[in-house]
């Protein structure tokens, strides 16, 4: 439900399936080309609605795996013209924010043990923090006054958003990309496993 924040009279609403998300809702103004809009998640699937009529603009479906027992997701991120989401299955992905295309996944369970994405990304510039990605242990002095011993503590660090692969849509799988130097000199971006542009 929309409410015109002056007065609390209702201006549109849209059926929820499947739940939203206790992580919540995030909003684009929009830009020249495209109205705001409104990315939600019920932990399965992506919405993105049109901010001003509620209008369901569109819907990414993520399978899920199985053998899950605890289903989850984070909160829409924004990074440029990116939505990012975490999903119960581990990975991360980044949609175009206006078509909801796929422009890359990234699995983040990178051990036996599962580790699914339910804390929302955190961009800051042109890094992306991720809960329980790329952990690494630090010597840490103990602090008597804050009550913490001293030793090897596991810490989070971030990801630099280039080192988060594109997904290649003739292979489905995330790829390396290189750059190619065209006849007329123009530098082109292709997939390095087959060669075609990006």
């Amino acid at each position: 439900v929309a409410l015109e924040a002056d007065t609390g009279k209702e201006l549109w609403r849209q059926p929820v399936t499947g739940g939203i998300s206790r992580r919540g809702v995030s909003w684009w103004p929009g830009d020249r080309e495209h109205a705001p809009r409104i990315y939600y998640s019920n932990g399965r699937s992506l919405f993105a609605l049109d901010a001003a009529t509620g209008k369901m603009l569109w819907v990414y479906n993520r399978r899920e795996a199985g053998n899950i027992s605890v289903r989850g997701g984070s909160q829409p991120a924004l990074a440029g013209d990116l939505v990012l989401l975490g999903f119960s299955d581990g990975t991360l992905v980044g949609l175009n924010k206006s078509s909801g295309a796929l422009v890359w996944e990234t699995n983040l369970n990178r051990n036996k043990r599962f580790r699914d994405v339910d804390a929302s990304p955190v961009v800051d510039g042109e890094r992306v923090y991720v809960s329980n990605l790329n952990l690494g242990k630090r010597a840490t002095k103990p602090n008597p006054q804050a009550n913490q011993p001293g030793g090897l503590v596991e810490r989070e660090a971030s990801i630099h958003i280039s080192n988060v692969m594109l997904l290649n849509p003739a292979t489905g799988k995330g790829e390396r990309v290189a750059t190619k130097i065209l006849e007329n000199g123009k530098r082109l971006r292709v997939f390095r496993s087959n060669g075609e542009a990006i």
